[in-house]
């Protein structure tokens, strides 16, 4: 139904407003749409006549998809720039570690061991005294 408003559409929708933004969404899928259509034919068609080791066609694709979305390799230059700069940040900064415990601590750490042992040593004993019952 949101197709059918933007075909019948008499002109562009007032700039920010919502119409405007569904309509440039509505836009980009009948592009998506028209170009995924286009890579299926021509894949099906040329898919006996490629080799296997060709690359040639995927530049093609690459170079016809940059050219329908020229936005998307833009935006991936970008990204790309932005991750090796925070990567570089990351690597940059003195990563500091810390130790689950301390050796000062080491006696609470014992002593909760040690409890956790007499506990599980509690329970054996009570299960082993606990007549057996079949189900």
């Amino acid at each position: 139904m949101s197709a059918m408003l933007y075909d019948q559409a008499a002109g562009p929708p007032a700039s920010g407003s919502l119409l405007e933004s569904v309509f440039v969404l509505l836009a980009k899928t009948q592009k998506e749409t028209e170009y995924y259509k286009t890579k299926l034919l021509v894949a099906a068609t040329l898919a006996p006549h490629v080799k296997e080791g060709d690359k040639t066609l995927g530049t093609a694709w690459d170079d016809y998809r940059s050219s329908i979305f020229p936005f998307l390799a833009k935006q991936k230059g970008k990204k790309d720039i932005e991750a090796k700069k925070l990567l570089n940040w990351w690597g940059q900064r003195m990563m500091k570690i810390r130790p689950l415990w301390r050796p000062k601590d080491s006696k609470g750490l014992v002593s909760k061991l040690k409890r956790g042992q007499e506990r599980v040593r509690n329970a054996e004993e009570s299960r082993k005294s606990r007549p057996h019952r079949r189900i």
